[in-house]
């Protein structure tokens, strides 16, 4: 599992460059991140707190609470948490 946890994490890695740059708009980083609950080889805690995004997104967007931007704040954190650095070759 150790390996592919690494893995997982050096992928949150080029998710959030390609996020940073502003090639993926935030509701498909949710659905990324809804993914990588499904299939990413990590500690359940983390694949919690990835699948809880798509809540957090629905909440912010209907208006019972949080902003969008409160939600990018919290994948931010997330990713700061989780990954790795680049992959090497």
């Amino acid at each position: 599992q150790g390996d592919l946890t690494l893995v997982a994490h050096q992928v949150l890695w080029l998710f959030r460059q390609r996020l940073d740059a502003g090639e993926i708009p935030l509701e498909s980083a949710v659905e990324i991140l809804g993914a990588y609950h499904s299939c990413a080889v990590v500690p359940e805690d983390e694949s919690l707190a990835a699948y809880n995004f798509s809540e957090f997104l629905y909440c912010a967007q209907n208006g019972l609470y949080g902003t969008l931007e409160c939600v990018r704040e919290e994948i931010d954190r997330f990713l700061a948490r989780h990954m790795s650095g680049p992959i090497s070759p």
